[in-house]
């Protein structure tokens, strides 16, 4: 795997989780105003764009194509399944 690739999807990928499940929590605190959720969704939707961004470089880290980094539209679970995914570089 490509260290370097690997470290500069990590610090999207980190960041991104952060931004994505502080949004979440803070919009499901009781007495939310309408502008605040709607910065929230926001803050969620920059999250989700990180995400997928640091996501399709970690998938090029491993060998996969681009198209590996819309695992990011499934958060947590999409982490999860890439890093799950054998390393293409290693098995050549």
């Amino acid at each position: 795997m490509n260290t370097t690739q690997k470290s500069k999807s990590m610090a999207l990928v980190i960041p991104a989780l952060i931004i994505q499940m502080s949004c979440l929590a803070a919009s499901h605190i009781a007495g939310v105003t309408h502008e605040l959720s709607l910065t929230l969704s926001a803050g969620s939707l920059v999250g989700l764009i990180l995400l997928i961004v640091g996501l399709r470089q970690y998938a090029k880290a491993k060998g996969y194509g681009d198209v590996y980094g819309l695992l990011g539209l499934l958060s947590l679970v999409g982490v999860v399944v890439l890093a799950v995914l054998p390393d293409k570089h290693s098995a050549a």
